[in-house]
């Protein structure tokens, strides 16, 4: 793997190279990399990663010992985006004026706790904090690129951004995340960038960049925006605060009170037209296609934009009765100013559906108060990747334990789906060995899932409880569906009990890092995930000896973003499922399968419930992409 990365860094070219668990994939890439940050310096080299542990495997493990090996100095940088940095002149301003800021005792004490932290944090980031503040408190004291005098503030040269901005301009390696590349690549196209201009990307976790790509190119514009811009001018609350509090900026009130009215509107007319569409199902002739929560919009204008004007006179009020404050406060206003006019171009832009080549939504979030969100995602991102970054004449690099769907078909999914017109291609397999490390239990004679979901669930409960008791406890059981897992949740609860098994359940308040901690610990722990936990996630030893899946992963067809994409592939004369959710779950599945062996000393079994693996010819291509372990169907071993 090494000789392939650094010929593609030399060469110049694109590499696909799927790496699987125990290969050691970082210090393939890791080596050339430094060999080539020796020869040519200045222009740095990005690696960029999905996940924050594996950030931290890089930083805190695999590239200090690289640095002990090399005896060269290359200068290694983490970037983080702007608003992980703490703004010095803004958080004096928000001491100063936070008896009209803040209105809970509670968040007074996290700004005294966050002003404490600051005469002592070596970077100035969030993560160097020993608590974690709350969002409202943090969004007044942090870095915002609206709220930044630049080389007139008098705390310039002590800028905690602007420091790591010129560590970052002196550096060999940046190590990003996958956000962050894609928020810079969207930038760039406007004439403006979040990072340096680099010579060669590496992107582990490769498997999810074109996700993350369709993140950072859409768009999600909340409700609660809105009302978060609104309180933080003047609250709504008996007791007056907020940048507007206090005698004076009588236009800019009056304005603010208009602009409340028309949102309040606005989206009271955007659910009057949900309602009625609400028995739409799937009738495109209707203008909308609705799923539980989702909303897809198909025609242009589905209400009367009320706001976008309303907002646009807002910032203008704001710069007009702010004009004569003094520059620390006058900067505040512009950059409220700035989020009201952005806030109204968004609605503006959703409504008349500008950005061709999207799919634009609306979906319902909150679990309290129901809020809606108004999205739009591009439907295909191969074009925009291909011309904005695979294009380039740089060397990128895509590394992944599940790239390659298997078989025939290889890597020819996510070319497809990522606009690579021509790359070198690499597949190493694991160095464990699966066949004595593990078994794998398949089923025939369980119920469809698909045309008998009731009996499915009742005899995949049974099954779970099974397999549980085969490896007592240990295990991770993966779903697809958030609904299931709760029911399978309060089934084991009393059950797991009885056994003395631990019970992780995702989404009862736990955070996903403690839940691993606690699972970890437990030894013998049951942990009932979905989406996350398929992937991302490094449990060695016996705490994990069993990992069942309950179903194939397929993506649910009827969201909005699902949907568009299976239409724009049926369009071009393909096959939306065979060409675009199998490829898609086969990957998914091949990282669920991939939690259980992670060392060359671990053992356990995979248990796949759905009966579709054997039943349905599509099966075959989930088969041929996993490890080859000792396969057991309806109980009885198979032949090797």
């Amino acid at each position: 793997m090494a000789k392939a990365v650094d010929d593609a860094l030399a060469s110049g070219v694109t590499l696909l190279a799927e790496a699987g668990t125990g290969v050691g994939k970082s210090f393939g890439y890791l080596i050339p990399v430094f060999l080539s940050a020796l020869n040519k310096k200045r222009t740095p080299i990005v690696i960029s990663t999905h996940t924050i542990s594996l950030q931290e495997q890089l930083l805190l493990k695999d590239i200090p010992t690289l640095q002990k090996i090399i005896p060269y100095p290359l200068k290694v940088v983490l970037v983080k985006g702007r608003g992980n940095y703490i703004s010095l002149r803004r958080l004096r301003v928000a001491q100063i004026k936070a008896p009209t800021l803040i209105q809970s005792d509670e968040f007074h004490d996290q700004l005294y706790k966050v002003n404490r932290w600051s005469l002592d944090t070596v970077d100035g980031s969030r993560s160097d904090m020993d608590f974690e503040p709350d969002g409202m408190v943090w969004d007044l004291v942090q870095s915002d690129s609206s709220n930044c005098m630049g080389r007139s503030c008098k705390d310039h040269q002590r800028c905690y951004y602007y420091q790591a901005r010129r560590t970052i301009a002196n550096a060999d390696i940046l190590v990003v995340n996958h956000a962050l590349f894609f928020a810079d690549l969207s930038v760039r196209g406007k004439g403006s960038s979040l990072l340096p201009d680099y010579r060669a990307v590496i992107f582990d976790e490769g498997h999810m960049v074109e996700d993350v790509a369709i993140d950072q190119l859409g768009d999600r514009l909340s409700q609660g925006a809105f009302h978060y811009l609104f309180e933080r001018l003047a609250s709504s609350g008996k007791k007056e605060r907020g940048l507007l509090a206090g005698e004076g900026f009588f236009e800019a009130k009056q304005q603010l009170h208009s602009a409340r009215a028309e949102v309040d509107l606005f989206f009271l007319n955007i659910q009057n037209w949900m309602n009625s569409h609400s028995g739409a199902g799937s009738d495109r002739s209707s203008g909308a296609v609705r799923d539980a929560g989702h909303f897809r919009v198909l025609e242009k204008n589905i209400v009367n934009n009320n706001i976008t004007d309303a907002l646009a006179e807002l910032s203008k009020k704001l710069e007009d009765e702010s004009a004569d404050l003094p520059d620390e406060e006058k900067i505040e206003f512009q950059s409220m100013a700035d989020k009201a006019a952005d806030l109204g171009v968004r609605v503006r832009e959703w409504l008349e559906q500008q950005h061709k080549g999207n799919v634009f939504w609306l979906e319902l979030a909150g679990k309290r108060a129901l809020r809606l969100n108004m999205c739009r995602a591009p439907v295909d991102v191969s074009a925009i990747l291909k011309e904005q970054l695979f294009s380039k004449d740089i060397p990128i690099i895509l590394t992944s334990a599940t790239l390659s769907t298997g078989g025939k078909e290889g890597f020819k999914a996510i070319k497809e789906r990522l606009g690579i017109a021509k790359a070198g291609e690499l597949g190493l397999e694991s160095p464990f060995d699966y066949y004595n490390q593990s078994e794998m239990y398949l089923f025939k004679k369980i119920p469809d899932p698909a045309t008998q979901p009731r009996e499915f669930e009742e005899a995949s409960l049974a099954m779970i409880c099974k397999f549980l008791e085969k490896s007592q406890g240990s295990a991770f059981v993966l779903f697809t569906s958030y609904q299931f897992l709760q029911r399978t949740g309060k089934v084991l609860e009393s059950w797991c009990q009885q056994r003395g098994f631990p019970l992780f359940v995702q989404g009862q308040g736990m955070t996903r890092n403690r839940m691993l901690d606690e699972f970890r610990a437990s030894k013998n722990g049951v942990l009932l995930g979905v989406d996350s936990f398929w992937q991302g996630v490094d449990v060695q030893g016996e705490a994990l000896s069993n990992v069942i899946i309950t179903r194939l992963p397929f993506i649910v067809p009827d969201l909005p973003l699902a949907q568009a994409r299976h239409e724009a592939v049926q369009e071009k004369g393909g096959n939306g499922f065979y060409d675009l959710q199998i490829p898609q779950a086969v990957l998914k599945l091949k990282q669920g399968v991939g939690r259980l062996i992670r060392s060359s000393t671990d053992k356990g079994i995979i248990v796949i419930l759905d009966p579709r693996i054997l039943t349905k010819g599509y099966g075959k291509r989930f088969l041929q992409a996993l490890p080859k372990s000792r396969l057991f169907v309806d109980g009885v071993e198979q032949p090797a």
